[in-house]
């Protein structure tokens, strides 16, 4: 994106993280905030250092705690939210390979005690309670028609990448155990 030029184009889910972070808040107030990063991806540490940023702008104290594949960082984060040493209002992680697929684990760990924001899709079909993101099927009607468009002769060196309208999607079951009551724009999932 920031070099046109190239025989390259596509569809981001990349929501800015404040937009995402605003939307959540539509939720109920954030006090605190847990930001799980895998510190072996650095789109993961981008986005823990701009939700430092966003918590300092908004009052929100932001705890950042590390979940690598190896080793058990992520099964230690769970120990600290199980056993109360560790309280926040809620729990995000950004659009993070490792950690969603860990998305139901933790879930099933923790997410009766947490509020949990997921920066994709995934997390809300894995059963956590919010994602503001385009949804996958209209990253796929984006893609698609994109694919058209170049198979018709646009060139991809001039063609943007694009980010469908995100939607703030929401768990049916997670709102109802942290008696939530979905905004009317949202997306519901089982």
């Amino acid at each position: 994106m920031d070099q046109p030029g190239t025989n390259v184009t596509g569809v981001i889910n990349g929501v800015p993280i404040p937009d995402q972070l605003d939307a959540f808040s539509r939720l109920g107030k954030l006090k605190s905030l847990v930001v799980l990063f895998n510190p072996k991806e650095p789109n993961s540490n981008l986005i823990a250092d701009q939700i430092v940023d966003w918590g300092r702008n908004h009052g929100v104290e932001v705890i950042r705690r590390r979940a690598a594949a190896t080793g058990n960082s992520l099964e230690e984060v769970m120990e600290e939210i199980r056993s109360g040493r560790l309280k926040a209002d809620a729990l995000y992680s950004g659009a993070d390979s490792y950690i969603a697929s860990k998305a139901a684990d933790i879930q099933a760990a923790i997410g009766d005690r947490i509020r949990l924001f997921g920066g994709t899709q995934t997390f809300i079909l894995r059963g956590w309670l919010a994602a503001y993101s385009p949804p996958v099927k209209d990253m796929g009607k984006a893609a698609a028609d994109l694919t058209a468009d170049i198979l018709k002769g646009a060139d991809p060196r001039t063609t943007p990448v694009v980010l469908p309208q995100p939607r703030l999607m929401i768990s049916s079951a997670a709102a109802a155990a942290h008696g939530i009551a979905p905004p009317d724009d949202a997306l519901l999932e089982k």
